[in-house]
């Protein structure tokens, strides 16, 4: 995930002529992947609890969504950081900072009297997830053989693929037959001991060097991904035809422009746009941001159609998602052995297949389905 932010020959894969990982590196994968895990289901699991917080807070439902919109706007945000800390920071450093951001966030988030404060919890994890992610991938093209990182980055791709289709089910589960804050209570233990795990076995490979952060750079960026959310928000309050939208947009795409001319004209950019001119890279990037859109934005329409439009309560709407959610656990594991047997063709061709499949039949029968 965070590779394409690094130059090439960034990498002096460890042990890259040998055939087996060592006991640290295992666990310290286990630990960082877990933490993620963590992070990403707690969030998502909120997605089945919208009409609860509404009818709790006394709120909107514009309102209340922006607890997972803006956790995933601050991981991105805090995805974008991830070059400069890992060259700058050591690893065991940013490991430590992600498990206590993620456990101020849900002690945060599971005592909030108000809207707010989940919020801010929210925030907090979203920048636990946005470490422990990428960090997460760096570790596996750092420390792992090339010829065993397809397997180990499928299973690390289970992260983001597993933990968002789980997180409604288990969010709808807690909510309905408990309360929507023992969803933080639950996970927060389990998180702790993956942060603790990966705290003691992280390894540093390269020492971090000085580097000089690119403020301008970051600030754009910013910008440009909070301008476009806001837009985006907009379009269902104001329509397509309203400053609210247009305008919002216009600053990101301004925001975002200049913050791609400052890069290519930057010894030691923030993130490494050349790499977008790659022909294999970008088709592949952009499949992967489809793919991820699709994913997320059905875990939020879905539990929120079946609980706001069917009536169903949030355990039936979570339990939506839970057949999917299986399958992707068969799937990716053996994934990852055809990504390493046959390179990419055959596992690209099969997921896009399926991925259009899958939206092409939900818009032709969307008005005649049942739950």
């Amino acid at each position: 995930m965070s590779v394409f932010l690094f130059e090439k020959g960034e990498f002096d894969f460890y042990g890259a002529n040998e055939h087996q990982v060592t006991k640290k590196t295992n666990l310290s994968i286990i630990g960082i992947a877990g933490l993620a895990f963590c992070g990403v289901l707690v969030e998502t699991s909120m997605n089945v609890t919208f009409p609860t917080l509404m009818r709790d807070f006394h709120q909107s439902l514009n309102a209340v969504q922006w607890v997972t919109t803006g956790y995933l706007l601050t991981v991105a945000l805090t995805v974008v950081l991830a070059a400069f800390l890992q060259r700058r920071f050591k690893l065991h450093g940013l490991i430590v900072a992600s498990s206590l951001a993620f456990i101020t966030g849900g002690l945060l988030c599971a005592l909030a009297p108000q809207l707010w404060m989940l919020l801010l919890g929210s925030l907090i994890q979203g920048i636990s997830t946005g470490l422990a992610m990428p960090l997460l991938f760096f570790v596996i093209m750092q420390q792992i053989p090339f010829a065993m990182q397809g397997t180990y980055a499928v299973l690390g791709g289970m992260v983001i693929g597993l933990a968002p289709s789980l997180g409604p089910t288990y969010g709808g589960l807690v909510n309905q037959f408990i309360n929507w804050r023992v969803i933080f209570w639950i996970v927060l233990p389990i998180g702790i001991i993956f942060g603790l795990i990966g705290i003691a076995n992280i390894q540093q490979i390269n020492q971090p060097t000085t580097i000089h952060f690119q403020f301008l750079q970051y600030l754009l960026v910013a910008i440009g991904f909070i301008c476009l959310e806001m837009g985006l928000n907009n379009v269902g309050t104001s329509g397509f035809g309203s400053p609210a939208f247009y305008g919002n947009v216009i600053v990101a795409l301004a925001a975002l422009i200049m913050f791609g001319y400052l890069t290519s004209h930057r010894k030691h950019p923030l993130v490494n746009t050349n790499v977008f001119a790659d022909s294999i890279y970008l088709p592949c990037l952009l499949l992967y941001f489809m793919v991820q859109f699709i994913q997320i934005g059905m875990t939020f329409l879905l539990p929120n159609c079946a609980q706001l439009t069917l009536h169903q309560n949030s355990f039936v709407a979570g339990l939506m998602l839970l057949l999917g959610a299986l399958i992707s656990a068969v799937l990716l594991p053996l994934t990852g052995r055809l990504l390493d047997q046959s390179g990419i063709k055959k596992p690209l061709i099969f997921g896009a297949l399926f991925t259009n499949l899958a939206v092409i039949l939900m818009y032709a029968f969307s008005s005649h389905l049942s739950m």
